[in-house]
């Protein structure tokens, strides 16, 4: 089904409500309240990635590049939380 204004649109909304939704109720960003974030968090951050990633797919990434997006932020979040590992232990 092609995008129209009015899809595209409510696409947006969704992605910026459940990103604000996300940001009122995570907790201060520590890796040991890590785990109750996603917990608390399930749905909204579910909601989130599900806008995410049809809005990525509308916008003409391959499901190939989803995947590649979705490894680097891997990455990235790996090398933080090591960073951070890094810093407790000096």
């Amino acid at each position: 089904m092609p995008s129209t204004p009015q899809t595209q649109s409510r696409l947006d909304y969704e992605l910026y409500q459940a990103w604000e939704v996300w940001k009122a109720n995570r907790p201060a960003p520590t890796a040991s309240l890590m785990a109750q974030a996603v917990t608390r968090n399930r749905g909204n951050v579910k909601t989130m990635a599900r806008a995410l990633y049809k809005q990525l797919r509308k916008n003409g990434f391959s499901r190939r590049e989803v995947v590649t997006l979705t490894t680097e932020l891997i990455g990235l979040l790996t090398n933080d939380l090591r960073n951070e590992q890094s810093r407790r232990a000096a």
